[in-house]
């Protein structure tokens, strides 16, 4: 029994260290060694395989939208994503909408993610931040969060780091869009808009007895005030990276708070 127990934390170990390595390249803001047993193509294609079937069934039922802005957008992020991955890693990057009221985004190891409609009808959303929006989810991908919680779970292990791996997502995400030119300000207005958009959209779900679960976007987040924290002392490191590296904004700064 013994014997089998020492055999079983050996094997733990050794899975432990072989699989933790580290997602990103060029000294990224983000950078820690991670557990990634599941391999990257078996994630990749189960999850391309439900963003296909997702596809498919959004476009039968009218809800599935191609949006140029949002197109645009991750176009520009591409390249300063992808400078922080390994050069073997080729992701088939692809975004749209999903008509739907309920401010949430969703991303998949394969590349693809999904914006509510919430974002883009309604509330007045700057390009800066829409990209603050984007690049978070790219930097799910970017990291293979997927994959690491894959990986704990077929350990049979249960954490409660999820809430982590959505800051160190706001860290990276911040990271690439301000190396694209984008204004790191953006992130906290975003954020503001957000939290009232989220604030203001569950008031008339229950005004009109209406319930629906809290979306995948926040449901797993960080507290509003703890995650204001976290972007407010990187937006300074990332308006200092800029001025470094001399990138010039791509959009005047963000103003105030437009939802009504």
């Amino acid at each position: 029994m013994v014997y089998k127990l020492l055999l079983t934390l050996g094997t733990f170990v050794s899975l432990f260290v072989t699989g933790c390595v580290s997602t990103t390249q060029m000294g990224a803001s983000a950078e820690r060694k991670q557990l990634l047993l599941v391999p990257q193509s078996v994630l990749e294609n189960s999850a391309n395989a439900r963003y296909e079937k997702y596809e498919q069934e959004a476009k039968a039922k009218h809800t599935y939208i191609s949006n140029a802005r949002l197109t645009e957008i991750m176009q520009t992020l591409i390249p300063h994503a992808e400078s922080m991955m390994s050069k073997e890693r080729k992701i088939h990057w692809k975004i749209s909408a999903n008509l739907n009221n309920y401010p949430n985004a969703v991303s998949v190891a394969s590349g693809q993610i999904v914006v509510s409609t919430a974002f883009i009808i309604g509330p007045t959303f700057t390009d800066d931040e829409l990209a603050t929006l984007v690049a978070h989810e790219m930097a799910h991908i970017v990291r293979q969060h997927g994959r690491e919680k894959a990986s704990i779970l077929n350990l049979g292990l249960f954490t409660a780091h999820n809430r982590s791996l959505e800051l160190e997502a706001d860290q990276l995400g911040l990271e690439i869009m301000a190396r694209a030119g984008y204004n790191p300000d953006a992130a906290i207005s975003f954020w503001e808009k957000t939290d009232l958009l989220l604030k203001r959209t569950e008031a008339l779900l229950q005004k009109s007895g209406s319930s629906q679960k809290m979306p995948s976007l926040l449901v797993s987040h960080p507290q509003h005030e703890e995650r204001m924290r976290q972007i407010q002392k990187h937006v300074l490191m990332m308006k200092a990276l800029q001025q470094s590296l001399n990138i010039r904004n791509l959009s005047a700064p963000t103003t105030g708070l437009t939802v009504l």
